[in-house]
């Protein structure tokens, strides 16, 4: 099962250019070195995480907790802002 949380957007430089394209977890994991990574919806810095030992599965966290993302349902305050520290 995927669902949005699922996906993170990467940081590629080519010729000059820096584009961030949408990723999910497994190309993700599969990348070294991995590229940059941050959230679709805050622009805050991801990490990618890989399956655990004990069921969890492979997951996108941010490296900073931000109450503005609808990312995090746990800590979302309702109202969608950009991090504080938003990567661009």
């Amino acid at each position: 099962m995927t669902d949005e949380r699922d996906f993170c957007e990467a940081r590629f430089d080519r010729d000059g250019v820096t584009t961030w394209e949408l990723r999910s977890i497994d190309e993700i994991l599969g990348m070294d070195p991995r590229p940059t990574l941050r959230c679709p919806q805050c622009h805050g810095q991801f990490r990618a995480h890989k399956a655990g030992t004990t069921g969890q599965r492979a997951h996108f966290e941010h490296r900073k907790g931000h109450a503005g993302c609808p990312l995090k349902p746990g800590t979302f305050n309702g109202t969608p802002s950009r991090h504080p520290e938003a990567l661009d």
